[in-house]
């Protein structure tokens, strides 16, 4: 029996009548969607840090200059490969689609976050 693609057309012939069938692959059309999703976080997560660097280190918090080292390093490298070992690129897929948004939310939340508003207040005070 040969493979079927996606968007291929498959007839079948019960009898007289001809029915048509549309394969789709429901996994495609999801790795389409987490890529996409990565793609879009890798974006926001690149002007989020570019806002994060631009403030003197001496403004940032402590938590959000470690947050940025800690994720400056190629670490994720290590699990890619072992997931493609054991033949789960999937979770990776996975993993990045969703923890991307996590992680450009919570350096959003540390820049703009009790510090920011400290600092606000002072300067607020005075003018």
């Amino acid at each position: 029996m040969a493979a079927i693609e996606q968007g291929s057309e498959v007839s079948v012939r019960p009898g007289a009548s001809e029915l048509r069938l549309r394969v789709f692959s429901a996994g495609v059309m999801a790795a389409t969607a987490l890529g996409a999703s990565a793609a879009l976080g890798v974006l926001l997560s690149f002007a989020v840090i570019i806002r994060a660097l631009r403030r003197p280190a001496a403004r940032r918090s402590p938590l959000l200059n470690r947050l940025l080292e800690a994720t400056a390093n190629r670490d994720f490298s290590v699990l890619l490969l072992a997931l493609a070992i054991f033949g789960r690129i999937d979770l990776f897929l996975w993993m990045a689609g969703i923890g991307i948004h996590i992680f450009w939310i919570a350096l959003l939340l540390l820049l703009w976050g009790p510090a920011h508003r400290s600092i606000s207040a002072t300067v607020h005070r005075s003018t």
